[in-house]
């Protein structure tokens, strides 16, 4: 099988949850026998393109940040690999792959999206209000709730399946979306 990843950092960018997650899974589905190539923001060293213990890794440059999903750049960069060998699954980490559907490249190329999700805006409210009052508590429920709302819900409804990376995701995110458990 052929799969392509969309994550909006990975662990050179900045060592996170998600991103080593990310890196540790393209690591265990090419271990599996199978073709990994992740599409990230731009390198910080400026390197385009790299292989790392066989996952072939892509840097466009946008800028690196996890408020927006991979843009015009990442699409042109996946549409241009998939044109020369074909992907069977597009794999989004959270809502990276976002444009892809919303540019309407996810008719044109027909590729599967599945979505792992790390969190929903519900949980992730939960969580910055455990982390107490802040100056930068209202920004970021608003961030969440606009992401749910203009990003998130729409990709994870369009997506063929969905990753919990938890038991209590998995509980969660078919009430929050609107979508089967099967899913």
């Amino acid at each position: 099988m052929r799969i392509c990843m969309f994550a909006m950092l990975l662990p050179v960018h900045v060592t996170g949850g998600m991103e080593l997650h990310a890196m540790e899974l393209a690591r265990g589905v090419v271990a599996r026998g199978h073709d990994m190539t992740v599409i990230s923001t731009r390198h910080p060293n400026g390197v385009e393109k790299e292989f790392v213990d066989g996952v072939e890794i892509h840097y466009v440059n946008e800028k690196p940040t996890s408020k927006k999903p991979m843009g015009s750049k990442a699409l042109q960069k996946l549409e241009q690999l998939h044109l020369k060998r074909p992907f069977d699954i597009l794999h989004s980490q959270s809502f990276a792959a976002h444009y892809y559907l919303k540019k309407g490249l996810m008719k044109k190329l027909a590729i599967p999206v599945v979505t792992t999700l790390h969190g929903t805006a519900g949980t992730e409210i939960k969580s910055n209000l455990h982390q107490g009052l802040t100056p930068m508590l209202l920004p970021k429920i608003a961030f969440h709730i606009f992401n749910h709302h203009f990003r998130t819900k729409e990709l994870v409804r369009a997506s063929s399946a969905v990753i919990a990376i938890s038991k209590d995701l998995e509980k969660v995110i078919p009430r929050e979306f609107g979508i089967g458990s099967e899913r």
